[in-house]
């Protein structure tokens, strides 16, 4: 759910002021100030940077609440099927991106777990060449001494 007030509480707990969470969604800083006082409501890609940016899950709500002092006035969702189907392709869009950053993620966290099992592989190689030398040397030691003492 988004509120002016869980936006407010949201911005505080991520250390942000109003500019910085205004220029990451794009809008002026006087627009956000808005949103947060409830005296204007933000669109739907900019709910959805919103809810992005301060981690805050978005629900499907059709219903507009308002009490008194405007705290618990809910954005919001358009009615129209049109407009549904707007907010579900920008909706989609933003899936699609977060999708996207995941896959990114992991295929780099799989190339680097690639790459230290070579690393690994290597060193294993380097560490029973050594041993191999080590009880080489131990043969050589003890063949010296034995034919030293005859």
């Amino acid at each position: 759910m988004l509120t002016p007030k869980i936006l407010l509480e949201q911005r505080i707990k991520k250390g942000m002021s109003q500019e910085e969470v205004a220029k990451a969604i794009g809008v002026s800083q006087r627009s956000y100030s808005n949103y947060e006082n409830g005296t204007r409501n933000p669109k739907i890609d900019k709910i959805i940077k919103l809810a992005k940016l301060l981690e805050i899950k978005l629900t499907l709500n059709t219903n507009v609440l308002n009490d008194k002092k405007n705290e618990n006035k809910l954005y919001d969702v358009p009615k129209s099927l049109d407009e549904q189907l707007k907010y579900v392709q920008i909706e989609n869009k933003f899936l699609r991106s977060e999708n996207e950053s995941l896959r990114k993620t992991v295929g780099t966290k799989d190339e680097k777990i690639a790459e230290l099992n070579k690393k690994i592989g290597g060193l294993e190689m380097a560490i029973e060449f050594k041993n191999h030398t080590i009880d080489s040397a131990k043969k050589v030691s003890l063949l010296v001494r034995k034919t030293g003492s005859k």
